[in-house]
């Protein structure tokens, strides 16, 4: 049985805003190639909010507030917002939300919500401290966010109920699993991922004849549809930081025309790491092999691959890669007529009868497709490795030595980064009760680790918008 328990706190929320000059013009030049009547992305336009609150677009003004405020919206990718320009984009709906016309009688208030799931994980990594939540998807078992006029942040739909709150127990205690460790401090090891030992995997059960991907000493992308792991590191054993190179090049970028493959001659050759669910892109250099060098906190059960990353590759017939091959027909029958003859004259009589009539069809070219690639070599992973022990992270939230005397000391700047405040010493004793009273059967840092799960479950982390809480 789980010894375990939670109590749920009590805490007001605050916000605070700066006196700045709005600026509607900043919408049209960052907002409006996404949300026009074209577009309307998210299903939502710029042309929805008007110049100026009314009763029926209370909600798109305050909603649109929460995104600019929150960072979400616009998004980096998108556009170079300044923090300036922010600022002043942020008073814009505010001061349209002052000054509504009589016939609203008041200023709307934001409606009560809880933290949608981007931005509970984004708050519990600067609360911890660490650069993501952990690479083991500890958030996949919450309920996904549902949209209203294209936003995930309106009160209507995010309410929180008990099975929201056991949800996100068993996230937070799966993140400070990775984070705050309780075990013997793990040896670290180095792993030799040879040639041999990249594997792709497959997308059917049914075996198929080896693709001409693979040779002594490199394995080729040849399905971007395909992931390529390490056949003698599949997970990572313990939660710590991991080295991890990796040797690779890019092949073949310009050996069709880009309008048979979609990809130009001048777009690079990408490698993605995938370390569990947090992703890196790396450009590989045509012909010339690029070490890549990882150094990442994993969490224990994070599954390492490797993808190549285009949608080029999908433009030939519905999207199959497999149409892809065909473009080696076409090649060759024009550019290397010895080379069309000899497969058509060793492949083509040996295939399946339904496709021996057809030259053209994909399957007899798949050994003869050269299309742009990557090519990986081999690799190396060592760890986990520790600059310290216990790990610099959780010092940085326990202290070296934590008792369970000093619990309030080390709880108060946990709860204070969570609550967004200042926190009184009555407001925090439940936790350190919490933690005094569940050290005996759990064990000092097991205790606390249920101390800040109680901080990172009380309505005063998890609800915005929220001026009293009445339990």
């Amino acid at each position: 049985m789980d010894k375990r328990f939670i109590p749920i706190g009590l805490a007001i929320a605050s916000t605070i805003t700066q006196s700045v000059w709005g600026d509607p013009g900043l919408l049209k030049t960052h907002c409006s190639d996404c949300h026009n009547e074209e577009k309307k992305k998210g299903d939502f336009s710029l042309a929805q909010l008007g110049s100026s609150p009314k009763a029926e677009t209370i909600e798109l003004w305050t909603t649109s507030l929460d995104y600019v405020r929150s960072g979400e919206m616009p998004p980096e990718e998108e556009s170079q917002l300044l923090s300036s320009d922010r600022e002043r984009l942020i008073r814009y709906f505010q001061e349209g939300l002052q000054q509504l016309p009589p016939e609203t009688n008041q200023a709307p208030q934001a409606k009560p919500r809880r933290l949608n799931n981007r931005e509970f994980a984004n708050s519990v990594r600067d609360v911890l401290m660490i650069e993501d939540v952990g690479t083991h998807q500890p958030t996949a078992n919450l309920l996904g966010d549902s949209l209203k006029d294209g936003f995930d942040t309106d009160g209507d739909t995010l309410g929180l109920s008990q099975f929201h709150i056991e949800q996100y127990i068993t996230s937070l205690r799966r993140i400070l699993d990775a984070t705050i460790l309780t075990e013997e401090r793990p040896s670290s090891r180095r792993y030799e991922i040879r040639t041999r030992d990249l594997q792709m995997t497959s997308l059917s059960q049914r075996q198929r004849r080896a693709r001409n991907n693979r040779t002594r000493t490199s394995v080729d992308f040849h399905d971007i549809r395909l992931r390529l792991f390490f056949s003698n590191f599949k997970t990572v054993p313990a939660s710590g930081r991991y080295r991890i190179k990796i040797r690779a090049s890019g092949k073949d970028r310009g050996r069709y025309d880009w309008e048979e493959t979609g990809i130009y001659d001048d777009d690079p050759i990408r490698l993605r790491v995938h370390l569990g669910d947090r992703i890196q892109d790396f450009h590989l250099p045509d012909d010339e092999i690029k070490e890549i060098i990882l150094d990442e906190w994993l969490a224990k059960g994070t599954a390492l691959q490797l993808s190549y990353p285009t949608d080029g590759l999908r433009l030939r017939g519905n999207g199959n890669f497999k149409f892809q091959y065909t473009i080696a027909h076409n090649h060759l029958k024009k550019h290397d007529p010895d080379r069309y003859a000899r497969v058509l004259r060793e492949v083509v009589p040996k295939a399946p009868a339904r496709t021996r009539k057809s030259p053209a069809h994909w399957s007899h070219w798949v050994n003869e497709w050269e299309g742009p690639r990557p090519r990986v070599f081999n690799a190396e992973v060592e760890g986990p490795l520790y600059e310290s022990w216990p790990p610099k992270r959780q010092r940085a939230l326990l202290g070296s030595d934590p008792s369970i005397e000093n619990a309030a000391n080390i709880l108060r700047p946990i709860a204070e980064r969570a609550w967004r405040r200042t926190v009184s010493r009555s407001e925090l004793r439940p936790m350190v009760e919490l933690v005094e009273t569940s050290a005996k059967a759990l064990g000092t840092i097991d205790a606390f680790k249920e101390g800040i799960v109680a901080i990172l479950v009380s309505p005063a982390f998890l609800m915005i918008n929220l001026s009293l809480i009445h339990i």
